[in-house]
């Protein structure tokens, strides 16, 4: 799936600065009686990306602060810096160690957003940390026929993006193109996400 390289354009839209915290997370649950799923083995830290999330979750919490989940497209137009891209490797820089926690220094754990270095739009961790939910279902052939404006992604498939690396990841993992895809249903410890506005 990365190939082949595409243009793409897409509409404005506002895209959270970092992913959406464990606090933020039970601020839903405690306000609509959701459960909080499992906590990972370090145990659920405020201030550190919700993870063990389906993809159904973060599209009801999404909802629920009247955002939604970005498209793939729009995920990484952010990740490389929108007009500003320096077309880095990583998001916000070429060194990862900077921008990222991945299997290199994360301890095999999620940590605070927003520690390491932002990119050219200062958002946080789109490269490592919590790898992200995006709308799209997932296909590997779809870069070959997705429309120019705004793509949404193919018809339904099994499995939806997941973009961004995380800090289970290694460096190839990491990098700003990377693609991969989890069952809708699927819960994990390095899966979380974060939201999008239309401007």
């Amino acid at each position: 799936g990365e190939r082949p390289a595409h243009t793409v354009r897409v509409d404005d839209f506002y895209i959270d600065h970092h992913e959406v915290t464990v606090g933020e997370y039970k601020a839903l649950c405690n306000a609509t009686s959701r459960r909080m799923p499992s906590p990972p083995a370090w145990g659920w830290i405020d201030n550190h990306p919700m993870v063990n999330v389906t993809w159904v979750d973060a599209v009801a919490y999404a909802e629920w602060v009247g955002k939604r989940l970005p498209t793939e497209a729009e995920w990484e137009y952010a990740a490389r810096g929108g007009q500003l891209s320096k077309s880095y490797k990583y998001s916000g820089s070429d060194n990862i160690e900077e921008v990222s926690w991945f299997r290199e220094n994360s301890k095999n754990e999620t940590h605070p957003v927003g520690t390491k270095k932002g990119n050219e739009l200062d958002i946080f961790d789109m490269t490592g940390n919590a790898v992200e939910w995006c709308a799209d279902w997932y296909s590997s052939s779809y870069y070959r026929v997705s429309p120019v404006d705004n793509p949404k992604g193919p018809t339904k498939k099994w499995d939806h993006i997941i973009r961004g690396g995380s800090m289970k990841g290694d460096r190839d993992d990491c990098r700003v193109t990377f693609r991969n895809s989890a069952a809708t249903e699927r819960r994990r410890n390095n899966l979380g996400f974060r939201c999008v506005m239309d401007k």
